[in-house]
């Protein structure tokens, strides 16, 4: 679902809380705020006036969630790196058996 109705700064219902706040949406994720706790909703739709997810990541503290966050992109950068390098070490291998 490409969200084009929810925007950041939005004030929303949620199972969470009738005023949860958007802090931020990319396609179908988005990480709300109900005033208590974080969450990081996966798969959202909404649905006659209140947002419902499919699966959410819940954090008590701010940074938490950022520190989540931060893991998983460091992950990602060190699952791309080992991709290049076995890539590359696919070619050197090629390279060696190309040599007479």
């Amino acid at each position: 679902m490409k969200n084009n109705i929810l925007s950041k700064g939005d004030i929303i219902k949620t199972s969470l809380s009738d005023s949860t706040m958007v802090l931020k949406v990319h396609e179908d994720e988005a990480i709300l705020f109900s005033g208590r706790q974080f969450v990081v909703a996966h798969g959202i739709e909404i649905e006659n006036g209140k947002l419902f997810w499919r699966q959410g990541d819940y954090y008590d503290e701010l940074d938490e969630l950022l520190s989540s966050r931060f893991k998983k992109n460091q992950e990602g950068e060190n699952e791309k790196r080992q991709h290049d390098i076995d890539i590359n070490e696919e070619l050197e291998n090629d390279e060696d058996e190309l040599e007479f």
